[in-house]
């Protein structure tokens, strides 16, 4: 890799950890939710991570970056968790949603600041990110197969 812009380094790393501390979330949730309507958005959101750490694998070997979540992913991970049990999930959600409508400006950031032979990938990170925005409303609303069937075609037009 030849010399990388510290403030993409930086960002990408942000993104690697927080897609790290998204899996982990989804994954202690779905291990703690029964009903069926919750199960499916869990189940979806679980799979979306496992296909966005897969996506992401090469970036990240170039860029030298563990997709394991780090100290602070873990911490978030179960500090949320806590947050889940003691505020209702649409109060939890609703500030998710908040969070992640902010957070893609720090990624549209990335994907100008990028390398341009790695754009692509840059904008497929923008991309991803701002499905995960159009979805939380459905699970906001209680139509939770909706949010999850926009994840999953999301996942199917991006398959190799």
């Amino acid at each position: 890799m030849g010399k990388v812009n510290p403030k993409v380094h930086k960002l990408f790393k942000g993104e690697v950890q927080n897609r790290a501390f998204a899996m982990l979330s989804a994954r202690l949730m779905l291990k703690r939710v029964k009903a069926p309507d919750d199960v499916l958005w869990y189940s979806a959101w679980v799979e979306w991570e496992e296909f966005q750490k897969r996506k992401y694998a090469p970036m990240a070997q170039k860029y030298s970056l563990d997709q394991e979540p780090g100290f602070g992913a873990k911490l978030e991970s179960f500090a949320g968790l806590w947050g889940s049990r003691l505020l209702s999930e649409t109060a939890v959600m609703k500030y998710v949603l908040k969070e992640t409508i902010k957070y893609v400006g720090q990624l549209e950031e990335l994907a100008s600041l990028a390398p341009e032979d790695e754009k692509p990938f840059f904008n497929y990170v923008v991309d991803q990110e701002r499905v995960q925005v159009d979805a939380l409303p459905f699970r906001i609303e209680g139509k939770s197969a909706e949010g999850a069937d926009l994840l999953r075609a999301f996942m199917a037009k991006h398959t190799d």
